[in-house]
């Protein structure tokens, strides 16, 4: 539950930002299944302290059927 609660921490302009889970939904399409993908946390544990400054973006996503989001 705390993947859909708490904030996540991303790269955003090369600078480490604290967002709102379940945003950035966006639809993905694997082998021809339509999916939804949007923001949670915990997934990148460390990674953002450790490549701030050195990449542009960086998010953790989780994919889910179509209508999970809502």
């Amino acid at each position: 539950m705390n993947e859909y609660l708490n904030d996540c921490d991303v790269i955003r302009g090369g600078k480490e930002q604290s967002v709102p889970a379940m945003s950035g939904l966006e639809t993905v399409v694997i082998g021809g299944i339509k999916l939804e993908a949007f923001l949670t946390s915990g997934g990148l544990g460390t990674m953002c302290e450790t490549f701030a400054g050195r990449v542009q973006r960086l998010d953790y996503k989780t994919l889910r059927y179509p209508g999970h989001c809502e």
